[in-house]
């Protein structure tokens, strides 16, 4: 008998990071509609950044000022698209999903021990891939922490949607109209708290799947049990899967957490500017690391 599997082992982390790193994961990370945000979020970042640092210490007619603000107002513009493109690209899904599946398997099997698949179910006369095993509530604990995580991530997925789908698409019509009305002022600037109800609502989900995926992993006892849909031993495979998701959920948290910060200045909390645009560095910073881990393919069993 193994030792029980508890914690993330070094080796698959970093298999997370560097293992098939070449041209295959940057293109399949620009070619994501959350790859393309993401970088035009790190481009205004660094642009703002800029920006302040010029403004401090050459002023505001300085020439590096002026063009740091040009290219992160175009940045912010094309973010604005790459938004609206990432609800069509995989928020939208993610909505039905949990409405139209997860949510109505969860209440239905609540309180039995029949597994509930997360992220899709099995294959006809396959078993579980390790994401899908780790994507799963069996127990009605695991369960209760599927639907927290579902629900806070059905908001936080909603709130994006209205954030991206309405306030951005009417402040880009106003940019090419040159004039908002009333009601659409307000919608733009309703944008700030839709957005932290966003940042809050994937801090919960990802807390609540990070305990979900930390109760699967424990449970384990004999790591020569795991197979994979195949049937074939692949203990390396599902810790190299429960690595994959949970740096990706713990960048997302720290994502979250700093984006919240940025929030309470936005609500008027007296952070410095020059250290709300660094913290937006770090923010685009994180969020890229995390879409670049979800390029990892976990290797297949020989």
């Amino acid at each position: 008998m193994g030792s029980a599997v508890v914690g993330l082992r070094p080796a698959n982390v970093g298999n997370v990071f560097s293992s098939g790193f070449g041209l295959a994961r940057i293109e399949k990370f620009a070619k994501g509609s959350d790859g393309r945000d993401k970088f035009a979020k790190g481009v205004a970042a660094a642009a703002e950044l800029a920006k302040e640092i010029s403004l401090a210490v050459n002023g505001k007619g300085h020439k590096i000022t002026r063009e740091a603000g040009k290219v992160e107002g175009f940045a912010h513009t094309a973010r604005d698209v790459t938004g609206l493109l990432n609800i069509f690209g995989g928020v939208l899904s993610t909505i039905r999903s949990i409405v139209f599946t997860v949510l109505p398997n969860l209440f239905k099997n609540l309180d039995s021990n029949d597994v509930v698949y997360l992220r899709g179910a099995p294959k006809p006369g396959k078993g579980p891939t390790h994401e899908q095993r780790l994507n799963s509530a069996s127990d009605p604990f695991q369960k209760r922490l599927a639907i927290v995580e579902s629900l806070a991530g059905l908001i936080s997925a909603l709130a994006y949607t209205i954030g991206f789908g309405v306030c951005r698409v009417i402040r880009l019509a106003g940019k090419v109209t040159g004039e908002l009305g009333v009601g659409a002022k307000r919608m733009v600037n309703g944008f700030a708290p839709i957005m932290f109800i966003n940042h809050v609502g994937g801090l919960v989900s990802n807390g609540a799947a990070l305990w979900r995926t930390h109760k699967i992993v424990s449970g384990i006892t004999d790591l020569s049990t795991v197979v994979d849909e195949n049937q074939k031993p692949d203990s390396q495979g599902f810790l190299n899967q429960y690595a994959k998701q949970t740096v990706a959920s713990v960048l997302d948290i720290g994502e979250k957490v700093a984006e919240i910060v940025c929030d309470a200045a936005k609500f008027g909390a007296p952070i410095p500017p020059i250290a709300k645009a660094a913290l937006g560095m770090l923010i685009a910073g994180l969020g890229i690391t995390k879409v670049f881990t979800n390029t990892y393919e976990v290797p297949k069993a020989a």
